[in-house]
């Protein structure tokens, strides 16, 4: 078990004359002879902050956080274990212990504490500096150097104890820390208040304490028995300052020596670092021991005096000294009185002493009672110091002019800064950072705090106030984008004028780059009228505002470059909102919802409630506007002319004027869409359930409809007409097609050309020529690539008895060519002003094998082919030859269609296939990328 008492009595050698029995050994106050592994077998010690709560370091750490850094303190004892975690877990640079020598026989540069009779060295050295959580030391930050004077079997001589005395004057700043304290928890059994003649240590002593080293002496634990004052050899020099023992109850330890001179310190079964061989003999360097003795209490004071030395470098101390340091401890330390001397002593107290040592907090430690600083600009500066880890210096001062105002704080020693800005709305900076931004109003005022995160120090703040920019002047605005404005905590004003009564909606667009920015909108009076909400790409704000209002606009950011967009185009009236353009081109965006109608306008997103928005009404003005509308999901009804819109629902009424670009998009089921074409010349392109027209200055688009009928309106229009995915019906009458399949109806009636492409499915055509006065009328259209065509002529009488006067219909498919056939009769059933499409009776017909135009076909031999051919015959023939072909063969087409409408009976006029070279070649150029666009999403 760890000894109380001061160890087993050496044995006598002959080496200094005068020495007590002629003896120059030493002893170390608390190791007995052979320690070996029995300190496993210690009994349980007090929590290890007892003797800290004792001497007030556990206050001490939490209010300064001193540690000692900085410094070197030598260990002269049996050697480190220095590879203990707790000790740094290495040795030499870069590790806790930084070097050190050994002494004893083996006279090396390995000080390492080795057994059997070792583990004293180690124990002081963790006292002094241990890093480990749970038995930290007095003064972790310092760094160590062992120098062994005890070697293997426990011997210890004074020679080598002064040998390392020099060692540590010569070596004093070898290091990267300087040395400034050394530890001897060694001494003689002997009870002296003054200095033997034998002693052989004092110039060295001597030497150190001018050097301005701090030298901690275990007192001995010589007391048992002796009744008056008295201390150990060194203990009992002028050089050292002696330490003596307390218990936890703050008493002196029975064992310790004492006289006037001491300083007591816990000494008591102290926990700390022992190497493994006095253990758990596991192989881990990572022990822990409880020892009692003034070797103990020694390496307390020891630590202590890093850390008041350390205090007063930070309180200003230029030249610090054993004494200095002694006598700060002296003066605050607590009082010990010592019945059986009759004596008062001094316990350490080193929470007290560094209070007393650290200055007083100069600034106001709260909000409330922040230090006034005045009126602050460019050049303002104010000093103070973080007197303690929980101190917080606050700042109240007035902003002499508008602008951004930046703090730069400069500090020394270990102060890392910690701003708090909990009071400034505007700041948005790293409170760790060395400086700090924000935006400041002329006269306003503002608390700034400034506290540690670490260590404490003096700071020095500088003030640099960069007053903001004038006001830009945006003039009128409806729709305005301004581009790569970079924005800082200083801001940027904007002054802006409204152009109409409507919504006011400013955003800052970062274009996908993190940062942030703030907007704040001021009316002519300087009140705040809107605040930006921050979103996923800027930030934007919304108000209603009047025609002609004079605003101010600030927007701030962290030194992004935004692109701000002023939208004035959108007006919210009752349950009418209405939509303006511009002098440019504008794109407008409606989705119908159950919930919400919601808007695009240029790119600016709008939302409203469904059950507050019955009417949209959009006004194109300049450019070449665009509105896409999309209806809601069934029983919408459309109506589109050039420029104009109604698209009606259920619950919502849309309306656009002066839009030359339209796009309508249907929703599910009985949608229905009406569109007419202007008085010019339009094309219109079309296939089931989309249609388009486009004209001079003007499109419109409906897709997604079930039923769309569209009327040419007058000037020379042409329909394009596609045929779906899937199985096709068309059907042509006087001026009227129709396209029809499982999903949809295509209705168009007053066009004067019709070109029908079929290219999927198993389409049929049907053909309805009228007999009016005598005279076979047959729609003018060409009709390409259907499976099956179905040719029908109705007579139309003068009276109103219903005669079929004749019923032609020819079937075909693309593989086997049907002739043409004049089989005529009545047909009772058959409603010549309403002719039925559906009816499909027939004649059904072989056809001669195929003959083929060529470029070297004679015309007679066209007009045989076009004989014997069918009409569906024709037209593949046609578009079975090239383009060079088709060149040579064109007069020989006309003759032979000629002879075929003579044969029929028909004029060339009313032919049901009337084309001429142009329509052909229309048709192969223009086939494969006349189809309308494939259908976009909202």
């Amino acid at each position: 078990m760890a000894s109380d008492t001061m160890g087993l009595q050496l044995p006598v050698e002959q080496l200094v004359p005068g020495l007590p029995h002629g003896d120059d050994r030493i002893e170390q106050f608390s190791m007995p002879a052979a320690l070996g592994n029995s300190a496993v077998a210690m009994p349980a010690a007090s929590s290890p902050s007892v003797e800290d709560a004792l001497t007030g370091l556990d206050w001490a750490r939490e209010a300064y956080g001193f540690t000692g850094s900085g410094q070197t303190v030598v260990v002269i004892d049996s050697g480190i274990a220095y590879d203990h975690p707790a000790l740094g877990g290495g040795f030499g640079e870069g590790y806790q212990v930084v070097g050190g020598w050994d002494f004893t026989e083996e006279n090396d540069a390995d000080p390492y504490d080795d057994g059997p009779f070792g583990a004293h060295g180690t124990h002081v050295a963790g006292i002094i500096a241990s890093r480990d959580a749970t038995f930290p030391g007095v003064a972790p930050g310092v760094d160590l150097v062992s120098l062994r004077v005890f070697n293997d079997q426990g011997d210890g001589y004074f020679r080598w104890v002064e040998q390392a005395l020099d060692w540590v004057h010569e070596n004093r700043n070898a290091f990267e820390n300087p040395i400034t304290t050394v530890n001897l928890s060694i001494g003689t059994n002997v009870h002296l208040n003054s200095v033997p003649a034998w002693a052989v240590l004092e110039d060295e002593l001597a030497q150190l304490a001018a050097d301005g080293i701090f030298i901690s002496v275990a007192a001995g634990n010589g007391f048992r028995g002796e009744t008056l004052p008295g201390l150990s050899y060194p203990a009992a020099s002028p050089y050292v300052v002696p330490v003596a023992a307390v218990d936890d109850d703050g008493q002196l330890s029975d064992f310790s020596q004492r006289n006037d001179r001491v300083i007591a310190a816990p000494g008591r079964s102290i926990w700390s670092t022992v190497p493994d061989y006095v253990g758990d003999l596991d192989g881990r360097p990572d022990d822990f021991a409880a020892l009692s003795g003034t070797s103990m209490a020694a390496p307390y004071v020891a630590g202590a005096s890093a850390l008041v030395r350390e205090a007063l470098e930070f309180a200003g101390s230029t030249v610090i000294t054993q004494d200095t340091i002694y006598q700060w401890m002296r003066d605050t330390a607590d009082e010990v009185f010592d019945p059986i001397t009759g004596r008062t002593y001094r316990r350490l107290n080193i929470g007290r002493t560094l209070a007393s040592i650290v200055p007083a907090d100069d600034y106001g430690n709260g909000v409330e009672a922040a230090y006034d600083w005045g009126s602050v600009a460019s050049g303002s500066s104010l000093s103070g110091m973080i007197g303690r880890l929980d101190d917080a210096d606050y700042f109240r001062f007035t902003a002499a002019a508008t602008g951004t105002l930046r703090l730069d704080v400069d500090v020394d020693y270990r102060l890392a800064p910690r701003w708090d800005l909990s009071q400034i709305s505007s700041a948005d900076v790293s409170p760790d950072a060395d400086f700090v931004e924000f935006d400041v109003v002329a006269g306003e005022s503002y608390v700034v705090g400034l506290a540690t995160s670490e260590g404490l120090g003096r700071y020095t703040i500088d003030a640099t106030l960069t007053a903001a920019p004038a006001a830009i002047d945006w003039g009128r605005v409806e729709n305005e984008r301004f581009e790569n404005v970079v924005l800082g905590p200083a801001g940027q004003s904007f002054m802006l004028t409204t152009m109409r009564e409507a919504q006011l909606t400013i955003e800052a667009l970062f274009d996908g780059a993190p940062g942030t920015v703030e907007l704040e909108l001021f009316d002519e009076a300087g009140n705040l009228v809107a605040t930006a909400t921050p979103n996923g790409n800027g930030a934007r704000l919304d108000v209603a505002v009047a025609a002609g209002a004079r605003y101010e606009l600030r927007a701030t950011g962290d030194g992004i470059a935004a692109d701000l967009r002023v939208t004035n185009l959108v007006r919210l009236s009752n349950s009418l909102v209405t939509v303006f353009g511009t002098d440019r081109d504008d794109v407008f965006q409606f989705a119908a919802g159950a919930a919400t109608q919601q808007l695009v306008v240029n790119g600016v997103d709008y939302e409203f409630e469904a059950s507050s928005v019955q009417v949209v009404q959009f006004y194109g003005r300049g450019g070449t506007d665009t509105l896409l509308a999309q209806a809601a999901d069934s029983g919408s009804r459309a109506q589109l002319s050039a420029g104009s819109l109604s698209l009606r629902g259920q619950g919502y009424n849309v309306l656009g004027s002066g839009v030359e670009q339209i796009d309508v998009r249907g929703g599910q089921g009985t949608d229905r869409a009406t569109l007419y074409t202007s008085t010019g010349d339009d094309t219109v392109v079309a296939r089931p359930g989309n249609v388009t027209i486009s004209g001079d200055g003007f499109s419109i688009t409906v897709s997604g409809y079930e039923t769309i009928n569209t009327r040419s309106q007058g000037g020379n229009d042409r329909l394009r007409l596609y045929d779906s995915e899937g199985d096709d019906r068309f059907t042509a009458w006087d001026d009227t097609v129709r396209l029809r399949n499982a999903g949809s109806e295509s209705v168009f009636s007053g066009f004067d050309r019709v070109m029908v492409f079929a290219r999927e499915g198993n389409d049929t055509a049907l053909i309805l020529s009228q007999i009016v006065d005598g005279q076979v009328i047959t729609p003018a259209l060409s009709a390409v690539g259907f499976d099956q065509y179905l040719h029908r002529v109705i007579a139309v009488p003068a009276t109103s008895r219903r005669e079929m006067l004749v019923n032609s219909t020819v079937r075909t498919d693309r593989s086997t060519p049907a002739a043409p056939s004049n089989n005529t009769a009545a047909d009772p059933h058959h409603n010549p002003a309403t002719p039925d499409p559906g009816d499909s009776r027939a004649a059904v017909v072989s056809a001669p094998p195929t003959r083929r135009i060529t470029s070297d076909s004679e015309p007679d031999e066209v007009r045989a082919l076009l004989h014997d051919a069918t009409l569906e015959r024709v037209a593949t023939s046609w578009a079975s030859l090239d383009v060079a072909e088709r060149a040579t063969a064109d007069s020989q087409w006309a003759l032979g269609l000629h002879e075929l409408w003579n044969r029929w009976g028909l004029n060339q006029r009313d032919a049901f296939f009337a084309l001429d070279a142009q329509d052909i070649a229309d048709q192969q150029a223009q086939a494969p990328t006349d189809a309308p666009p494939p259908d976009s999403t909202f």
